[in-house]
C-alpha cells in the first residue's frame, strides 16, 4: 500500500509536467488541492480483492504541499503514510 500511494503521487506530479498544449501546471493548481479527501479504494493484491478506507489530508506549507495518508491494511491495522512534494519557481518563461 505504502508503494501504491507513493506511486500515485509520483504519478500526479508527472502527469501534471506531460499534459500536451500546457507548459506546466501552477503552483495555484496545486495549492487547490489543500484540504481533506476521502474514499474507499479497491486493489487486487496477493490474488485476493482488497477494499480499504483512505483518507488524505493535503496541507499547504507555503513552500511545499504535505500528503498525510491514513488508510486500514489488510491485515485490519490502521496506517498512516507521509510524503511531501516541494513547489520550485519556474526559471524560465513559459
Amino acid at each position: 500500500m505504502k508503494i501504491f500511494l507513493s506511486c500515485l503521487v509520483f504519478l500526479c506530479s508527472i502527469t501534471a509536467m506531460a499534459q500536451p498544449g500546457r507548459g506546466s501546471i501552477t503552483e495555484k493548481e496545486l495549492k487547490d488541492l489543500a484540504g481533506n479527501w476521502a474514499d474507499t479504494m479497491v486493489y487486487t493484491g496477493d490474488s485476493s480483492q482488497i477494499t480499504s478506507v483512505v483518507a488524505l489530508e493535503v496541507v499547504d506549507m507555503k513552500d511545499s504541499l504535505v500528503f498525510n495518508y491514513t488508510f486500514t491494511h489488510k491485515d485490519g491495522k490502521q496506517v498512516k503514510e507521509k510524503n511531501s512534494l516541494r513547489i520550485y519557481a519556474h526559471a524560465g518563461g513559459a
